[in-house]
């Protein structure tokens, strides 16, 4: 990750969401297939560059639309910001981002370094950076890897997926292997189902007022032991 990139852009995470540079979207999400989506018009840029990577070789089968309801555009700054508060790192460096505009991870699947959280709830407890440290510079075991697409129409396209291991991951080296040197290996479908359960979580808290952080660790738990 960019470490310094990813702290300025946390600064603020404790604002109120009037303060937040996404205040006025009125989020609109919605699930696309992504065969139909190419098929629309398979010489536009962003398709090519969807179908090279997503779907010809990640097999992708699902696609999020996001969009304003009041047909307003969504910034670069504005998507990277609400992503960021949720608790995404979008600003690493080292993905690829394979033709995506922007890359964003989440680190799920429990901390790589043992008592992480308590060292973050004994030593940050009031820290406006509490959920910096436990999301965006955390060392987790697995990933939400996420790559983000600009539309010709102004809306935003997401594929989502899970990696069963991360870069850092020294415990499980041939898994990292496999999850970043092997191509199409990533579970599109878990990554599809969390970031769907967490986006209906973010579009609740934005029609309340309240701050996006969501705590996709704990969306992680409850579907794997089938409780969602």
């Amino acid at each position: 990750m960019s470490i310094r990139s990813s702290i300025t852009r946390s600064q603020d995470d404790n604002l109120p969401l009037s303060r937040k540079s996404y205040k006025d979207i009125k989020l609109k999400v919605e699930i696309v297939d992504a065969k139909t989506l190419i098929d629309e018009d398979p010489k536009e840029n962003m398709r090519t560059r969807i179908y090279e990577r997503e779907f010809r070789v990640d097999k992708v089968k699902d696609i999020f639309r996001i969009s304003s309801k009041d047909g307003q555009n969504i910034t670069v700054n504005q998507i990277k910001d609400l992503f960021d508060d949720i608790g995404f790192n979008t600003d690493t460096t080292i993905s690829d981002v394979f033709g995506s505009d922007i890359m964003m991870v989440y680190n799920i699947g429990g901390f790589l370094i043992p008592f992480w959280s308590q060292f973050v709830d004994l030593f940050f407890k009031k820290s406006k950076y509490k959920a910096f440290m436990l999301t965006k510079f955390s060392f987790g075991k697995k990933r939400l890897h996420c790559r983000i697409y600009e539309g010709p129409d102004g809306n935003w396209y997401i594929t989502s997926h899970v990696d069963a291991a991360n870069w850092l991951n020294f415990i499980n080296p041939f898994e990292v292997i496999k999850s970043h040197l092997e191509k199409g290996t990533g579970d599109y479908i878990l990554g599809t189902k969390l970031l769907n359960l967490t986006l209906e979580q973010v579009q609740e808290r934005m029609n309340r007022g309240k701050k996006i952080f969501i705590d996709i660790q704990y969306i992680y738990n409850e579907v794997k032991n089938g409780n969602i």
